[in-house]
């Protein structure tokens, strides 16, 4: 145990398996860069790999990379004691893992008692592998914590693994400001897009889990009514193939757009007409968050997180189901007044609801509580 009356501040170390491009990754990056912001001592750690995400925060706290790409070699298990050590000779208080694998690894390294394990969780529990899900029950009795980005992450996770609500916070998603304030026009002269072309816009990366196929389905249907329209796809991922070729099948050559990995996803939204999210699952979509803040109409999946994001004020479809995804293009594209007013409507609630200083605040009286309980 440490005396009381060695730190008032706690030291927070984030471990995560990369800081690639990804949702999880950008989030990483923003609640170090905050929890920096408000005095708090932080730290990352990458089990795997850095990445892009991670080059910003290099000078501002210490950093880590283990080199561990599976859990279950000798490589894993040098990657747990690393972390052991990294945690007792850094007198880190409090551990906050994301991804199935640093939640597992963490959650051992910290079993000694050196520090309090977090798990923070930013995903339906459904869509946990196999081997995590087998292992959950042991991580959770090993960590302090789970936080969960949302209502429906949070709901999730007490239903599969039967862990008590009272120990899963809910700390929604940090939204930062837009970061440029491109205008319409010149988002459009950027991106070759024609002034009077509908266009629809989507960001993520390309997983099955974000069903782009019913996204460009839909859009076919869009251009097969005669609208002028340009679908725009910033993003990369495992299904990048599947979609060009599918692309091409419907014969999407001249609308789609796909951008890969940008730094522009503001440009993207300024040239928008409205934003489409379709995925089978979600835990809270930072990208639906970000289109949100720019005021574009949103046409969604029908799953509880957007329902939760959108506090009802989408155009909502049935997982998988395109032609309800086109009803939703058509009824943006013939109504732009109402979906602006709905837009409006749901920048106000980000605002509302997304306050990055509330969001640093109740994570500081969570890792001091941590840490005082610890001492």
């Amino acid at each position: 145990m440490r005396p009381t009356n060695e730190r008032a501040t706690p030291r927070v170390l984030l471990v995560v398996d990369d800081m690639g491009v990804g949702g999880t990754q950008k989030q990483v990056a923003a609640v170090a860069g905050r929890l920096v912001d408000a005095g708090i001592e932080t730290g990352i750690v990458c089990l795997e790999r850095g990445g892009v995400n991670l080059e910003p925060l290099r000078a501002r706290m210490e950093v880590h990379i283990l080199g561990v790409k599976r859990i279950y070699d000798h490589k894993a298990a040098s990657a747990t004691a690393s972390l052991s050590r990294i945690i007792r000779t850094g007198r880190w208080d409090v551990v906050e893992a994301y991804l199935p694998a640093a939640h597992f690894i963490s959650a051992i390294s910290c079993a000694a008692g050196a520090a309090r394990c977090i798990v923070a969780r930013r995903n339906s529990a459904r869509l946990d592998p196999p081997w995590y899900a087998a292992a959950a029950p042991l991580v959770n009795r090993m960590s302090a914590l789970s936080i969960a980005n949302s209502q429906s992450v949070k709901k999730s996770v007490v239903k599969r693994y039967l862990i008590r609500p009272s120990k899963v916070a809910v700390i929604p998603n940090i939204i930062d400001p837009p970061a440029s304030s491109c205008q319409r026009a010149e988002a459009r002269k950027q991106l070759s897009i024609a002034p009077d072309a509908f266009t629809v816009a989507a960001v993520g990366t390309m997983r099955p889990v974000k069903d782009y196929p019913t996204v460009l389905r839909a859009f076919a249907g869009l251009a097969c009514r005669g609208l002028k329209a340009v679908l725009v796809l910033a993003g990369d991922g495992s299904e990048r193939g599947r979609i060009l070729r599918l692309a091409h099948a419907l014969g999407l050559n001249g609308e789609l757009r796909i951008l890969g990995t940008t730094s522009h996803v503001q440009e993207v939204l300024a040239a928008a007409d409205l934003y489409v999210h379709a995925s089978v699952s979600e835990g809270s979509s930072n990208a639906l968050l970000e289109a949100m803040a720019a005021r574009l109409p949103a046409v969604v999946s029908d799953i509880p997180a957007n329902r939760e994001c959108l506090e009802g004020l989408g155009e909502y479809f049935a997982p998988g189901d395109w032609r309800g995804c086109l009803d939703g293009f058509l009824k943006v594209a013939a109504d732009p007044p109402a979906a602006s007013r709905k837009a409006r409507r749901l920048q106000q609630a980000v605002r509302r609801r997304f306050d990055v200083q509330k969001s640093i605040a109740r994570r500081r009286r969570i890792y001091t509580a941590l840490m005082e309980a610890a001492q």
